[in-house]
């Protein structure tokens, strides 16, 4: 009787209870379906136009998650619950305006809803478009490939459905936009964006932007072999596009089998890197503009093996997302191919001026990362290309870069020397500072022969930027042109000499700040490919004196020994 009574009792008080501490719902915003997702831990105005989620990886589901995928792994729980189920955040944090269909996903990239999905795993729930015009797959898959993504994937149509119905629970549906012309579940939608690359070889092509080699070399620095790309990258959409290079990915890969990879920070200039949860915003491409990068890719030749003649090159580019806070969150990558590559090949890209930009030194991307705004660009002054019909003219879009001359010298019978004289026109209604960036001029003769900068006087004219510091000096008033020189010089080169050059350099343009602190806000990537040695029209001579320039190189030289 007494137990049956406490029984009794027992039963009375938990019907007393208030629902939710009987058996509280358990919501989440979806990753993926096979993926450790995130609990709902806070709501604020659901189903309207400020509607908020807030996520994060409970204990019990980490458990249970790492149990069945990670039974082997005894840092598992205790590293979900601490990273999040993506191994990058440790919460998550969706928005939405119901009212007009916007979605702001955990990944902060912008979607828009567009209908329900008529058929298919689906069917009848929240369908979404990005602002590219794309529906978004409903299975996960990797990014511009179709194929199927081993990880987690918050791109994906299930993953922004089921964000959409948590902010939007009870809310009318709005307006579809684009639901008229959407795929089949099965199919990605067409791209609404236009197509520039037209079968070009050299060319791959996004939704939010057409990359073209402008040029692609080989060459050797002794046993080490280099192929060396330029790449401009045209921008597809009504908005900035923001880059930057997943660390990594790059690879080229020869007709033998021979494997070029990217060796250190310097082999990518122009655009920032992503790498070590640490991203590089500063990459950002205009609106009907485009911006300039070089890859190199080395490897360590022994002597022995066949080294092949044509290339095939891939690597990764990442999207930036700014937030309305000003902070960055990663956004799709883009996986580009470039097959049928051979030493000295160009191609005509879509255009050619570059964008300016200001942007901010490397931030986290492990979360939600401060970064300066994107400010309003300096006015470019309207009219024609400037380098219409000048071979040596490089439009970088603030300025335009114009090789006057080369010099060509021999120091000791065995160090060649080359200097070019570059004068640079301001092109913005506004000063522009630029740097040289340090180490970063390079030369390659039509042998294959590689030429490095000099000991001494690589630079001249013009500050330069180094790891811990940066000189301003060289200033361009609106319209004003100045001058700069820029040596570099083969050691003991006892090859034949080539008759023509490709010359690569990479210039930063810097802001003073009000602390009168100096940061770098862009990198420019300039390539003139097949110059030759002689003195051209308007040239100014050269600063300093070829033989003063080899007598210090071969002071260095003695000292060395």
């Amino acid at each position: 009787m007494t137990n049956l009574h406490l029984r009794s009792s027992l039963v009375f008080l938990l019907a007393c209870l208030p629902a939710a501490a009987q058996s509280a719902p358990v919501e989440y915003l979806p990753v993926c379906a096979k993926c450790l997702n995130p609990r709902v831990t806070a709501k604020t105005g659901i189903g309207t136009a400020t509607a908020v989620a807030e996520a994060k990886v409970a204990l019990e589901d980490a458990k249970a998650w790492c149990a069945s995928n990670k039974p082997r792994d005894p840092g598992c729980v205790r590293y979900e619950v601490a990273q999040g189920g993506d191994g990058a955040r440790p919460f998550y944090r969706a928005t939405a305006n119901c009212s007009t269909g916007r979605l702001t996903s955990m990944n902060g990239g912008q979607y828009v809803y567009a209908g329900v999905w008529p058929s298919g795993p689906g069917r009848g729930r929240p369908m979404l478009r990005d602002l590219g015009g794309n529906i978004r797959r409903w299975d996960d898959v990797v990014y511009g490939t179709g194929k199927p993504r081993a990880e987690w994937d918050t791109f994906g149509g299930m993953s922004l459905s089921g964000q959409w119905e948590v902010l939007c629970a009870g809310a009318a549906p709005p307006a579809a936009a684009g639901a008229a012309t959407a795929p089949a579940p099965a199919q990605p939608a067409v791209a609404a964006t236009p197509q520039l690359c037209g079968g070009q070889p050299m060319c791959a092509e996004s939704n939010s932007f057409a990359a073209t080699i402008t040029d692609f070399r080989t060459s050797a620095a002794g046993r080490t072999k280099v192929a060396t790309a330029s790449i401009r990258f045209q921008n597809k959409l009504g908005r900035p596009v923001i880059l930057g290079y997943v660390s990594g990915s790059g690879v080229t890969t020869d007709d033998q089998g021979n494997r070029y990879v990217v060796a250190a920070p310097d082999s990518v200039r122009g655009i920032g890197l992503i790498a070590n949860g640490q991203v590089d915003p500063k990459f950002v491409i205009r609106q009907n503009e485009s911006g300039d990068a070089r890859f190199e890719m080395v490897w360590g030749w022994s002597g022995r093996e066949v080294f092949g003649l044509n290339f095939e090159m891939e690597l990764t580019v990442r999207e930036l997302m700014p937030l309305p806070s000003g902070q960055f969150r990663m956004g799709p990558e883009h996986p580009l191919r470039f097959r049928g590559l051979a030493n000295a090949v160009s191609s005509a890209a879509p255009v050619s001026a570059a964008a300016p930009v200001n942007a901010a030194t490397p931030v986290s991307a492990s979360s939600p990362v401060a970064a300066t705004p994107i400010a309003a660009a300096p006015v470019i002054v309207s009219g024609p290309d400037p380098c219409t019909g000048i071979a040596r003219c490089f439009n970088a879009g603030t300025f335009l870069a114009e090789v006057q001359q080369i010099s060509s010298s021999v120091y000791g019978g065995r160090h060649h020397i080359l200097r070019f004289n570059v004068r640079f026109r301001n092109l913005t209604n506004q000063p522009l500072i630029l740097a040289s960036t340090y180490n970063s001029s390079a030369a390659v003769d039509n042998l294959g022969n590689r030429y490095a900068i000099t000991p001494d006087q690589a630079v001249s004219g013009m500050g330069v930027v180094a790891r811990n510091s940066a000189d301003p000096q060289f200033v361009l008033a609106p319209g004003q042109t100045r001058n700069a020189a820029f040596q570099v010089y083969r050691r003991n080169s006892g090859q034949p000499t080539g008759a023509s050059y490709t010359f690569d350099v990479s210039l930063e343009q810097l802001e003073i700040l009000p602390s009168q602190q100096v940061r770098s806000i862009r990198q420019f990537s300039l390539n003139f490919p097949n110059l030759t040695v002689s003195a051209m029209s308007g040239a100014v001579p050269a600063a300093g004196s070829l033989t003063e320039a080899g007598k210090k190189i071969g002071d260095l030289f003695k000292t060395k020994k």
